[in-house]
C-alpha cells in the first residue's frame, strides 16, 4: 500500500482524512487546522445534502471570507442557523461583508437563496 492510499483510507474522528487536510491547508497555505467548514445548501437545488466549502481561516469567520470562496455566479441572500434568546432556533440573514458568522454547535450552517430578478421594462 502506497503513503497516498494510506493516507486516504484513513480518517480522523470527524470523518476527514488526513490526506484531504493537508490537501486542503497546502492550496490555502494555512497552517494546520487553520480552516474553517462552511456547510451551505443551496435552496434551488432542494436536496436534503448540504456542500461544503472551506475557509482560510479559523474562528471569527465574516460573510467575505465566505462569499471569497463560494464558488456560484448570481445574486443570493445567506441566512445561517442560529439560536436568538427570544424564539429559539432561527435562520438569521447576514447582509454586511463585515459580518461574523454565526455558529450552531460549532459547525457554520448557511442556506443560500438566489435573489429574484426585478422585472422592469
Amino acid at each position: 500500500e502506497s503513503p497516498y492510499q494510506s493516507m486516504r483510507s484513513h480518517s480522523d474522528s470527524k470523518g476527514e482524512s488526513p490526506y484531504h487536510l493537508a490537501r486542503t491547508e497546502a492550496l490555502y497555505n494555512t497552517a494546520p487546522g487553520e480552516v474553517t467548514k462552511v456547510f451551505y445548501y443551496m435552496l434551488s437545488d432542494k436536496t436534503e445534502t448540504p456542500y461544503v466549502t472551506l475557509v482560510p481561516k479559523k474562528g471569527g469567520v465574516t460573510l467575505r471570507d465566505f462569499k471569497s470562496v463560494f464558488d456560484r455566479h448570481g445574486n443570493f441572500r445567506f441566512f445561517f442557523k442560529t439560536e436568538d434568546p427570544d424564539c429559539g432556533v432561527v435562520k438569521e440573514e447576514i447582509i454586511r461583508d463585515d459580518h461574523v458568522l454565526p455558529t450552531w454547535n460549532g459547525k457554520v450552517l448557511v442556506w443560500v437563496s438566489e435573489r429574484e430578478r426585478s422585472h422592469h421594462r
